[in-house]
């Protein structure tokens, strides 16, 4: 299992990077969890809410981290990280 922090590249209408889209205080970052050949979008927010949220799953099962990730999303205040919405196929 593993537990790692990114962010879609995003465009403008021209098809260029959007400048600036990788700095840390930017929404949009995601916790990803890489279980048994499957990917999960747990949280989406800033970089920093979601480091906080990786580093207090250190140590866990996967099972354990979506249940400890959807906890803390749960008590977090503002726009900080949030749960995804329905997954899209």
């Amino acid at each position: 299992m593993m537990l790692l922090i990114g962010k879609p590249p995003q465009f403008d209408e021209h098809c260029r990077p959007v400048p600036g889209q990788c700095r840390p205080e930017t929404d949009g970052w995601q916790l990803r969890i890489f279980d048994r050949g499957r990917e999960e979008v747990l949280a989406q927010g800033t970089y920093a809410a979601c480091r906080a949220l990786q580093l207090a799953c250190a140590g866990l099962s996967a099972d354990e981290v979506r249940v400890r990730v959807r906890e803390l999303c749960a008590r977090a205040s503002g726009d900080s990280v949030r749960r995804p919405g329905p997954a899209r196929d």
